[in-house]
């Protein structure tokens, strides 16, 4: 599964590769999370249109944790929070 996902990964073009590496690195740091998570989210709807099958599923549910992410945002130790201070929600009435 791996060799293969590799070899996918190869037909790419440098620039698309890039890229996800540039939004890996970014939700890894905690830089400009909710952007980052929503490019990540939908990468991974038009790879598992591509692949296709039970593989596509689990790619497709790889993008709906992105989208969680993106809709929660970063945590509190996450560069977003250095540059525009922590966000609480108070849920109390």
């Amino acid at each position: 599964m791996l060799m293969g996902a590799l070899a996918y990964f190869g037909e790419c073009p440098l620039w698309a590769k890039c890229g996800v590496v540039l939004v890996a690195v970014a939700l890894c740091a905690g830089f400009r999370t909710r952007f980052a998570a929503w490019i990540c989210a939908l990468l991974a709807v038009a790879g598992a249109m591509q692949i296709g099958g039970a593989m596509g599923i689990l790619v497709a549910l790889s993008a709906v944790n992105a989208a969680a992410l993106a809709l929660l945002g970063a945590g509190a130790f996450s560069i977003d929070a250095l540059l525009f201070g922590r966000r609480v929600i108070n849920l109390d009435h």
